[in-house]
C-alpha cells in the first residue's frame, strides 16, 4: 500500500535516505513496530475514523520532540476503490510550553488570591477587636450620661424651665441613639456576618424622628422639616437612619441662612417620575 506523509513528520521521524512514499511499515520499521503499526492502520482501513497520538521522537540532530502523528484515511486521486493512509506529524513542544505556562501562572495566582485572602481576614479580625475595644471604652461614659439625664428627668423635672427640661430629653435622646450607633458600628465591622434585616418601614415617622434628634443643630437657626409624599420601604432600619441622618445633618451644616432654614423630605413611589 501507499504512504503519504507531509515534509515535517518525514524530516523528523524518517532517514532522508529512506524512500517513504511508496513504502509501507515493514520496509521503514522493524518487525514488532510494523505489525503494531500495521494493526492500528487496519483499523482505520476498517472503520475510516482518524487516529491521532502523541510520541515524543529525537529528530535528526538529537533534540527530543514532542510530536501529534495524525493517520487517515484518503481516497486515491489516481486510482479508483484504492485507499491510502496519510500521515501529519505536528510539532506541539510550543502548545505544550504555552499550557505548561498557563499552569503556572495559574497557580502563582491562586497563591496571590490566598495570601490576599489571608491579608484580608487578618486585617479584618484586627478591625473587629480594635472595635471592640473602642465600643466597650464608649458605652460606660455613654451608659452615665444616660443614667444622670434620666435621673435628672425623674428627679427634678419640676425644677427645670420647660426649655430646660426639653435639653435633659435630647441628652437622653442622644446617649440612647449612641448607644445604638455604636453597637451598629460592632455589627459593620463584622464585615463576613453583618446581616441584612429589611423590614417594611414608614419613612416618614423615621424621617421625623432623625430630625427632632438633630434639634441641638437647630438652635441657632429655626428650621422646619416638609416632608412630602413618603412611600413605605423594604429596607434595613439602621442603615436607612444612618443614610437619613447624613442627609439631615448635611442639609443643616451647610444650609447657614440667617433667617430661616427649611428641609425637603419625599419620595417618587412612580419611578418614571424620578426618571423625568
Amino acid at each position: 500500500r501507499d504512504i503519504i506523509v507531509n515534509d515535517y513528520s518525514k524530516g523528523a521521524y524518517f532517514d532522508p535516505s529512506q524512500k517513504v512514499v511508496g513504502n509501507n511499515d515493514f520496509g521503514l520499521f522493524n518487525q514488532e513496530v510494523a505489525n503494531s503499526l500495521r494493526y492500528r492502520d487496519e483499523q482505520i482501513l476498517a472503520t475510516g475514523e482518524m487516529h491521532h497520538q502523541v510520541d515524543q521522537i529525537i529528530d535528526r540532530e538529537g533534540k527530543k520532540r514532542n510530536i501529534l502523528f495524525i493517520r487517515y484515511l484518503v481516497d486515491s486521486p489516481l486510482k479508483e476503490d484504492t485507499k491510502y493512509i496519510g500521515t501529519i506529524g505536528l510539532e506541539i513542544d510550543k502548545y505544550l510550553n504555552e499550557t505548561k505556562a498557563i499552569s503556572e501562572g495559574k497557580k502563582k495566582l491562586e497563591q496571590v488570591v490566598e495570601e490576599r485572602t489571608q491579608s484580608l481576614i487578618s486585617a479584618n479580625q484586627n478591625l473587629r477587636n480594635f472595635t471592640n475595644s473602642i465600643a466597650h471604652d464608649l458605652r460606660s461614659p455613654i451608659r452615665a450620661i444616660l443614667s444622670y439625664s434620666q435621673f435628672l428627668a425623674m428627679q427634678a423635672k419640676d425644677q427645670f424651665s420647660d426649655e430646660q427640661n426639653r435639653y435633659i430629653q435630647n441628652i437622653t435622646n442622644q446617649a440612647q441613639r449612641m448607644g445604638e450607633l455604636i453597637d451598629s458600628l460592632v455589627g459593620f465591622a463584622r464585615i463576613g456576618s453583618y446581616a441584612v434585616r429589611k423590614e417594611w418601614l414608614e419613612l416618614e415617622i423615621i424621617a421625623r424622628d432623625i430630625f427632632s434628634n438633630l434639634s441641638y443643630m437647630t438652635d441657632d437657626i429655626e428650621t422646619e422639616l416638609i416632608v412630602r409624599d413618603c412611600p413605605r420601604v423594604w429596607a434595613d432600619l439602621e442603615l436607612t437612619r444612618q443614610t437619613i441622618t447624613n442627609l439631615f445633618s448635611h442639609a443643616i451644616k451647610y444650609n447657614q441662612r440667617k433667617e430661616k432654614r427649611i428641609i425637603e423630605f419625599g419620595g417618587y413611589p412612580d419611578k418614571s417620575k424620578l426618571e423625568k
